[in-house]
């Protein structure tokens, strides 16, 4: 479906032109239409040598993957959502259906959590946009991406104000292993979305302590923790860091602040059900080498 591609292409440059959100003070609004069109030529190049020398690599799996859920809902909406949700497992008629999906189930994975299933997920609900189309894949998940990626550089700007806007902008939008990475199928593509949300919550929650922050912020742990759960892991002592940082610039948070911090640790704690974190690393190096 080259047109429905086509068609989303230039639905959402329309809506980066308009959307106040991707407004960057001191740019031109076809800055960012510019860095989509350069996504999705590196998205296309990344697709290209993956489908080369790796007969289309984990995102081609991720795709198929989606499509396989879609598919043996027969069109009903409740069957759909159970098989996203993994539900019923074990039982007769559904238990093959998980089985002959790639990487649904993995050695590393602990009920919800596994950044594979939502990948998988993504590309399911993304099957309803625009079928079997790798290239509306390519377009929609470039576009979410740019999202992140906005996020990233509003929050850098305001931590670092004094840095050249262009040499920040480059620095976030231009790098290249973000653009050959962060612009394809896999799953980094979406999980720099996470990051952008989880990084900007956080510093929206180191400036104004209230609920609302408090809230958006732990969505954005939980996105995250699903999304690319050893990034995740990784971002839980500098994340703590920043709210210390903001508790010792700001006495009247310092309650706040270390309760969040506590709070935050005990959520991965819970979410994986008390797992040994260098046991995860341990699996998932051993999943990278076979």
């Amino acid at each position: 479906m080259p047109y429905l591609g086509f068609l989303y292409f230039l639905v959402l440059c329309f809506l980066i032109l308009q959307w106040r959100f991707f407004k960057l003070p001191g740019f031109h609004p076809l800055v960012l239409v510019f860095v989509f069109v350069i996504k999705l030529g590196a998205g296309f190049l990344s697709y290209v040598y993956h489908e080369a020398y790796f007969a289309g690599g984990d995102g081609l799996i991720y795709l198929s993957g989606g499509e396989a859920l879609v598919h043996a809902s027969g069109g009903n909406p409740i069957t759909f959502f159970q098989l996203l949700l993994n539900m019923h497992r074990g039982e007769p008629f559904w238990e093959p259906i998980y089985s002959s999906i790639i990487y649904w189930d993995t050695k590393e994975t602990f009920w919800f959590v596994n950044d594979n299933r939502t990948a998988i997920r993504l590309h399911a609900i993304l099957t309803f946009l625009g079928g079997s189309s790798a290239l509306v894949r390519l377009v929609l998940l470039n576009f979410i991406s740019l999202i992140g990626f906005t996020f990233l550089y509003k929050t850098f700007r305001d931590w670092f104000p004094h840095v050249d806007r262009w040499a920040m902008f480059l620095g976030v939008f231009m790098i290249p292993s973000g653009l050959f990475w962060g612009s394809g199928l896999l799953k980094e593509t979406h999980a720099f979305f996470a990051l952008g949300v989880y990084v900007f919550c956080l510093n929206l929650l180191n400036k104004r302590m209230h609920i609302r922050s408090l809230i958006l912020f732990l969505f954005a742990v939980a996105l995250l923790a699903t999304t690319r759960t050893f990034l995740a892991i990784a971002l839980l002592l500098p994340s703590l860091g920043v709210l210390v940082y903001g508790w010792m610039n700001n006495w009247q948070t310092r309650t706040k602040s270390i309760a969040i911090g506590v709070f935050s640790i005990l959520l991965f704690s819970l979410v994986l059900f008390n797992t040994s974190l260098f046991e995860l690393f341990i699996l998932k190096q051993k999943e990278f080498l076979e």
